[in-house]
């Protein structure tokens, strides 16, 4: 009887330990889970944020050069270089110092 007592309460013991081991493991798995996502999601944005920030850096100075060079731009021309990618922008920068008209810089 004492015996029997003993070893189901050891049983029923291990169960309910091997049951919040399980419960606070996957508790903890999710807490670290979702700590790491928050960092990489902050981490991503931080760093598109600068790309965005330097590119718009670029597009400013490109369209303050052509402004000097050949006078007031119409929209159409500032709206392209401000959509314009960063590769895009260094090369028609690199065109502004040979450019005799506006067009040179864009075909």
């Amino acid at each position: 009887g004492i015996e029997k007592g003993i070893e189901k309460g050891i049983e029923k013991g291990i169960e309910k330990g091997i049951e919040k081991g399980i419960e606070k493991g996957i508790e903890k798995g999710i807490e670290k889970g979702i700590e790491k996502g928050i960092e990489k999601g902050i981490e991503k944005g931080i760093e598109k944020g600068i790309e965005q920030g330097i590119e718009r850096g670029e597009a400013s100075i490109l369209l303050r050069l052509l402004n000097l060079k050949f006078g007031q731009l119409d929209a159409a021309i500032v709206s392209r270089v401000e959509k314009a990618s960063e590769a895009q922008l260094f090369i028609w920068s690199e065109r502004i110092l040979s450019a005799e008209k506006l067009e040179d810089i864009f075909h």
